[in-house]
């Protein structure tokens, strides 16, 4: 008997699952509808109310501006009220001169406005090019006038009888603010008859327009705006007309152009009391104007109305002023006396081009937003410092200006200021000379969120020259969810030659702070078991330790690769784990052509992610070393026979099984090496030869071979059936017993 003793490999077989898909039935129960509440505004100034300073003009008729500053409006910061009230008071108020619109560049407004609980006639927002300029009003101003809101005409046409001069004839829009562009508020029910019939419209059932709502008009155009109405009230051709040989004038309707009601869609009903939101805006790019109402508690809206760009250029005469126009707001109360407010809290020119604020980060990175941006990779974080910056210039035209104090105002909700020595790092900087810095001290409301830094000594600021200032303050660790807020400020200065104080104002700027995320990190990523695998022997494996000390259960997740193919992914259920282990499911197969692995050097990858994006990334490597051996081998070869069988000649018999090898080298992509085998003497166990290994021979393809004419190619499999491959010569010579020898298989490489 001839034995050898080889080890086979066999491939494991995988294993299926079984995926049980459970259905959860739930019984709905029905509850009764409660009572629904009235829909209204905000019942207090939302945040974001500014403080206007010199933007505007004094005002005509009686409208109080003052500054309020109430701890439970507008997150305790100061902010600028304009109000109207009283029977028999038109009135306006107009942005100075430098402060005009500019219709070069886009622009966005926003203010909030409060209708009140009486009875008020209503106000505009008007935009215009009257030659009286800031002082610019109606000059219409009985009872029955409350219904032009201070910048339409007269309400009818007017006719004077001259015995000896000639007689004179006046249509509504001659008393209006010319070369204007008004958006009313219109709040009073003036009726079908009498005088006051700006809200007529024969078109309609009733013939009268609903009120409260908003419309936009051109107050000087008589042929755009205004129609003559018959006394049934009907549109009519002309202005005046004939009875007994008598001249007659006619009332006047008012053409709405952009016809929205409020009542039902922004609140039940807008004269509760309570803040809504206008808003309108300015593309220079699509040269579009438009504006909507909204309710900032429920955002329910208007639908925005454009006014065409021609009608502007045209209206407001803007070739004739620079693309430029003076806005405002007028109001009136002719025979009613309810109140009308507004606050600001963006105004529609470039207060920037005086004063502008920024928020940084320590690393000087902006994190200044639009206000409705959503959170994104720019904020504060929680616990962090924030650089809070303004920066004044003075402009052509203006006089030359002693700056004396700096008010900075944020949200003491988000913003730690404890005390004065909560703010930090105050600088102040004129014309960029950051090696002259100017010193100053800072005072904190804690309450209000009000920083007032006053200058060690007041600078003087000519016209061009310019003014850098800021400081740091820390936001509160406390904050677990994104919060938008606004940092603003003003500047408190005398303009020299005069003694009196000035107060310079910018627009907000909003900026996020978000929570301190701390970011997953992977603490191991090594090889598993060892370092080093081996071709079709070993399995690959991995072991790996992470932590995250702010996540929650569930909220990690992991993606595992290797030599960057995807391996697993999946949800870690804890914060942090140590030693977790993952294993391939089946040994290291490099002649496979969709193996993971190849020969040498190895990477694994692994990435840790949590809820907010925010990852690590660990690199390992591993070696992949080749295998030489065999796959399959034939370990036992046994030939027996009856002497009586045997000839005398020697003759090749066949085994009594049959023969397989696969020999295999990874040791080198495309291996040469060739497989040989060579045989001992079959000896009796004690040394003695009883069939010299000469009598083997190979046998394929129907041809005998000497052994050593026989080579087999790696990576490839051998089977032979009894009577094939290795055969043994006997003859009836040979001497019965039971003797063996060993085969012995070798690998050369080629040369």
């Amino acid at each position: 008997m001839i034995k050898i003793n080889l080890l086979a490999r066999f491939k494991q077989v995988g294993v299926g699952f079984l995926m049980l898909v459970t259905v959860f039935l739930v019984s709905l129960i029905g509850f009764s509808q409660p009572s629904l509440a009235a829909v209204t505004g905000s019942p207090t100034i939302p945040k974001g109310a500014i403080t206007l300073g010199n933007l505007f003009a004094p005002p005509n008729g009686k409208i109080t501006i003052e500054t309020i500053q109430n701890s439970n409006e507008n997150n305790g910061l100061p902010y600028s009220l304009l109000s109207l009230s009283g029977r028999g008071n038109w009135a306006s108020i107009w942005a100075n001169e430098r402060y005009r619109m500019d219709f070069n560049q886009s622009f966005n407004g926003r203010m909030y406005i409060n209708l009140g609980i009486n009875q008020a006639d209503g106000f505009a927002f008007v935009m215009h090019n009257d030659s009286n300029e800031t002082k610019a009003s109606t000059s219409s101003k009985g009872d029955p006038d409350g219904q032009n809101l201070g910048v339409y005409g007269r309400n009818a046409s007017k006719y004077i009888d001259n015995v000896i001069s000639k007689d004179e004839k006046y249509t509504p829009e001659d008393t209006a603010i010319q070369n204007s562009v008004a958006i009313e508020f219109d709040t009073y029910v003036n009726g079908t008859s009498g005088s006051a019939q700006f809200d007529v419209d024969p078109s309609i059932s009733g013939k009268q327009l609903e009120v409260p709502h908003m419309a936009y008009a051109f107050p000087g155009n008589l042929n755009k705006s205004y129609k003559p109405l018959t006394v049934d009230n009907k549109d009519a051709s002309d202005w005046f007309y004939t009875e007994w040989f008598k001249t007659k004038t006619r009332n006047a309707r008012l053409v709405h152009e952009g016809y929205r009601k409020l009542n039902t869609v922004v609140g039940d009903n807008v004269q509760d009391g309570t803040w809504y939101e206008f808003r309108y805006n300015f593309d220079k790019n699509t040269h579009q104007f438009s504006y909507y109402l909204k309710n900032p508690v429920t955002n329910s809206q208007t639908t925005v109305v454009n006014i065409p760009w021609a009608d502007l250029q045209s209206e407001l005469k803007l070739a004739e002023h620079d693309n430029k126009a003076y806005w405002g707001f007028t109001v009136a109360n002719g025979a009613s006396a309810g109140e009308t407010k507004f606050v600001f809290t963006q105004v529609p020119v470039d207060l920037g081009a005086s004063l502008s604020n920024d928020v940084a980060r320590e690393s000087d990175d902006s994190v200044a937003v639009e206000e409705d941006a959503p959170l994104a990779d720019k904020f504060l974080k929680a616990g962090e410092k924030g650089i809070f910056k303004s920066h004044f210039i003075v402009n052509e035209g203006e006089a030359d200006i002693h700056i004396s104090k700096w008010m900075g105002y944020l949200d003491p909700k988000y913003i730690q200021l404890t005390n004065n020595d909560s703010i930090t790092n105050i600088q102040v900087v004129k014309n960029g000379q950051t090696n002259e810095p100017i010193g100053g001290t800072a005072t904190v409301n804690p309450t209000t969120g009000e920083v007032q830094v006053t200058l060690s000594s007041p600078i003087l600021l000519k016209v061009g020259e310019e003014l850098n200032l800021h400081f740091q303050a820390k936001t509160h660790d406390s904050i677990t969810t994104p919060v938008q807020t606004t940092f603003y400020s003003n500047l408190i200065g005398t303009e020299v030659g005069s003694q009196q104080a000035n107060t310079f104002s910018s627009n907000p700027v909003y900026y996020w702070i978000n929570k301190m995320n701390e970011p997953p990190v992977i603490t191991q990523l090594v090889p598993d078991p060892k370092e080093s695998f081996t071709d079709y022997t070993d399995t690959f494996g991995l072991k790996y330790s992470y932590e995250d000390l702010d996540a929650q259960i569930n909220e990690l997740t992991y993606q595992l690769l290797v030599n960057e193919k995807e391996v697993a992914k999946g949800v870690l259920e804890q914060p942090k784990a140590t030693d977790i282990s993952w294993q391939d499911q089946a040994p290291i197969d490099l002649l496979d052509p969709n193996t993971l692995y190849h020969l040498g050097e190895n990477q694994m990858k692994l990435i840790v992610t949590d809820g907010s994006g925010a990852s690590d990334t660990k690199i390992s490597h591993f070696t992949v070393e080749g295998y030489q051996g065999f796959e399959e081998l034939t370990t036992d070869y046994t030939w027996k026979y009856a002497r009586s069988s045997l000839t005398s000649e020697r003759e090749s018999k066949a085994r009594q099984a049959e023969m397989k090898i696969k020999p295999r080298d990874t040791r080198t992509k495309n291996s040469q090496t060739r497989v040989t085998m060579t045989m001992s003497d079959i000896t009796d166990g004690q040394g003695k030869v009883m069939i010299p290994k000469e009598e083997f021979v190979f046998k394929q393809a129907g041809q005998e071979e000497s052994l050593g004419e026989v080579q087999f190619q790696v990576n490839q499999s051998y089977t032979y059936d009894a009577a094939n491959g290795l055969l043994l010569r006997l003859s009836n010579q040979d001497q019965p017993g039971l003797w063996q020898g060993t085969v012995t298989w070798n690998f050369i490489d080629a040369p």
